[in-house]
């Protein structure tokens, strides 16, 4: 039963990756497939299934902070 249903989720959270770009990550992903599918999907299942078809999310850099200039 749960080996069918993660076959099921696997091209679900393949399709999700791809339209953001892989930005979302295994919290985000989790939060988008509950919503938008409407399943109930554990953030630890995302999170392994994520890990079993390679995909990591792109870690975005922070903005330099631009500080005024002091005479």
């Amino acid at each position: 039963m749960n080996e069918i249903f993660n076959k099921a989720l696997l091209p679900m959270i393949k399709d999700a990756y791809e339209e953001k770009d892989g930005i979302l990550g295994y919290r985000q992903m989790t939060i988008k497939l509950n919503r938008e599918r409407h399943l109930t999907v554990n953030h630890k299942r995302i999170y392994r299934l994520m890990g079993i078809l390679g995909l990591k999310s792109v870690c975005r850099r922070k903005r330099k902070k631009l500080h005024p200039f002091h005479a």
